[in-house]
């Protein structure tokens, strides 16, 4: 691989062969990695310091998606104003999530213009800026310039709890009522919950009971019935 070149290539997403493209003039920029120190304030005493743990890497480096003649050592024209939309379309594919709650791909980066500690990373890239482009007469890309930010990927912690801790049973949402010789739905609704027209609230509260109100069958007087606390 030529050294004025960027490589990337996905361990999720085949690519046979890798997306490549041209560096431009600026050096890649490595940052973060360090730092996770935070101050904070107590009332007429010194500051206190807390390590809440090294930022994640961030990578960004510019490129050329190039399309013009190419040619080999010996001067043969290899390729001859290809359009670039389908090296476009794949870098797309390497910095989207494939759907919701899917993170991007992760991606690795070779290069001799990237700094050494950036080939051992696994990188999502955050963002792809596209800048200046040159179409052809039959209107495709030829040439793209793009800026590719990319951030290491560090997992988050799981926490798994294998018997969840049962403080108590849960407080029932009804109270249980004797039916009285007379009573109805509607009645009961109406002294309880100070409606007669949320009697289908109880009805469904005692979908057990098969009522067919709104009039209580008789072998239910004297028996206890659900009914919503509020």
């Amino acid at each position: 691989m030529s050294n004025y070149y960027a490589q990337i290539t996905s361990p999720e997403v085949p690519m046979n062969p890798a997306w490549m493209a041209y560096f431009d003039e600026k050096v890649p920029t490595l940052s973060g990695g360090e730092g996770g120190i935070e101050i904070g304030g107590r009332p007429q005493r010194k500051s206190f310091t807390e390590w809440t743990g090294n930022t994640p890497l961030k990578l960004d480096f510019g490129v050329v998606i190039e399309g013009f003649a190419e040619a080999d050592a010996s001067g043969r024209v290899v390729t001859a104003e290809r359009s670039v939309e389908i090296r476009v379309s794949r870098l797309r594919r390497l910095a989207s999530s494939p759907g919701d709650y899917v993170r991007p791909p992760l991606v690795n980066v070779a290069g001799a213009s990237f700094p050494a500690l950036a080939l051992d990373v696994d990188w999502m890239i955050s963002s792809v800026t596209y800048g200046d482009a040159i179409v052809s007469d039959d209107g495709a890309r030829v040439r793209q310039d793009a800026t590719i930010s990319m951030i290491e990927y560090v997992a988050a912690d799981i926490m798994l709890q294998k018997n969840p801790v049962v403080t108590g049973k849960p407080k029932p949402n009804y109270r249980m009522v004797l039916v009285k010789r007379g009573d109805t739905l509607p009645k009961m609704a109406a002294r309880l919950l100070k409606s007669a027209k949320r009697w289908k609230e109880i009805e469904k509260l005692n979908a057990n009971l098969k009522l067919r109100g709104p009039k209580f069958p008789a072998r239910l007087i004297g028996k206890k019935v659900r009914v919503p606390l509020r």
